[in-house]
């Protein structure tokens, strides 16, 4: 009876251990998947984050850029304005010079005509009245009659003309005096007006300066952003360095199959360019196929996937080991079809097409890498 006893205690004993056991060992794996989920989708929500930021960044530079354009299109106007207004006021002040010594000739021959007339009326003031009559009078006879009308006559058309010449010069010394005072009041509302105009340009060109600075802070935004994005590159070269390093195998797949089965136009080669979301001019590693979101992505050759997760910079993607330290990388996926450690081949679906990671759009990022280092692609697709 006892004997029953103990094996039934004992049989208890061993079944609530077990329980325990199997509780214990299950624990831990759910906990560790769940925060590497986590972990994943904190990346992903990060990532989300920051690429809202990097385009509204973007986009404040771009409108920043078109102010920036008005105003400078302004300053050009402007100073296009005070060049033509800075001409007319030196071929006035030129006309003014000019009036200035014509002026100073009419006081001279003035002041000539002025002693002229003055010796002329001190000459008849000296000599007494004396009429015309009177000089006719005395003559002589019929010749010197006529002779002294003769000169008579050039006496007094030379005191006509003396006199007039004087007038005349009176007269030309005030229009050139009214001329100049014109001249002048149109120079000083030309310089008033230039004057303002370059206030406004000082303020246009401060304006200016002002977004040039704010510009150059983006650009201090968009480094830092660049430099997590090269990191995140960076980062997965490393980590596919690292897990083709031991592997001995040789690729012998030959030529790669186009990653598409109805799209092939390429949108961005692989070559220096202007990134489309960071605005910086960097190497691009792969060649962008522009295709239909949701569209599927194929495995260029046969071979064994090494990495199927998530990047800040490729998104969702896949990196395919071919052998010999060749692999190739699809970048920006909406999905993954293939996990990690997975047999594919040429041809196979491996992720459909997105726009995941630091991407304008939906499109293929087709890379291929030797040891972890990106080579040109096209080198090796058919």
């Amino acid at each position: 009876m006892q004997r029953k006893k103990f094996v039934k205690v004992f049989t208890w004993l061993v079944l609530i251990i077990f329980v325990l056991v199997t509780i214990l060992s299950v624990m831990p794996v759910g906990t560790s998947a769940e925060t590497a989920q986590e972990r994943l989708n904190r990346a992903r929500k990060e990532q989300e984050e920051l690429q809202r930021e990097l385009d509204a960044n973007q986009e404040k530079r771009n409108d920043e850029q078109r102010k920036k354009d008005l105003i400078d299109a302004d300053v050009a106007e402007i100073e296009a304005e005070i060049a033509v207004l800075d001409a007319e006021i030196e071929v006035i002040n030129d006309r003014i010079e000019e009036k200035d010594a014509e002026l100073a000739a009419a006081h001279e021959l003035s002041s000539m005509q002025y002693e002229s007339y003055k010796e002329r009326v001190k000459l008849i003031v000296e000599k007494g009245p004396l009429t015309y009559l009177e000089v006719v009078m005395n003559a002589n006879s019929i010749e010197d009659f006529f002779v002294r009308m003769d000169v008579v006559e050039q006496i007094a058309e030379y005191d006509n003309a003396l006199l007039a010449e004087l007038r005349a010069s009176e007269q030309r010394i005030e229009q050139l005096k009214a001329e100049i005072e014109a001249e002048r009041a149109v120079v000083m509302e030309k310089m008033e007006e230039s004057q303002a105009l370059k206030r406004e340009l000082v303020s246009r060109q401060q304006a200016s300066q002002q977004i040039l600075d704010e510009l150059a802070a983006s650009d201090r935004e968009i480094t830092a952003e660049m430099k997590q994005a090269k990191q995140a590159e960076q980062e997965a070269q490393r980590e596919i360095a690292r897990l083709v390093s031991g592997d001995s195998s040789r690729y012998v797949g030959g030529k790669f199959l186009w990653p598409s089965r109805n799209y092939y136009t390429i949108t961005s080669p692989y070559s220096m360019r202007v990134h489309p979301t960071l605005g910086v001019y960097k190497q691009h590693t792969g060649i962008d196929i522009g295709a239909a979101h949701g569209t599927d992505v194929l495995a260029a050759a046969d071979g064994t996937v090494i990495i199927a997760g998530w990047n800040n910079a490729y998104g969702n993607y896949v990196v395919i080991n071919h052998g010999g330290g060749v692999t190739t990388l699809y970048g920006h996926n909406s999905s993954l079809c293939v996990s990690k450690g997975q047999k594919v081949s040429q041809g196979q679906v491996i992720a459909k097409v997105g726009s995941t990671g630091y991407s304008t759009g939906p499109h293929i990022h087709f890379e291929v890498q030797v040891n972890g280092s990106p080579v040109n692609p096209m080198s090796y697709l058919q």
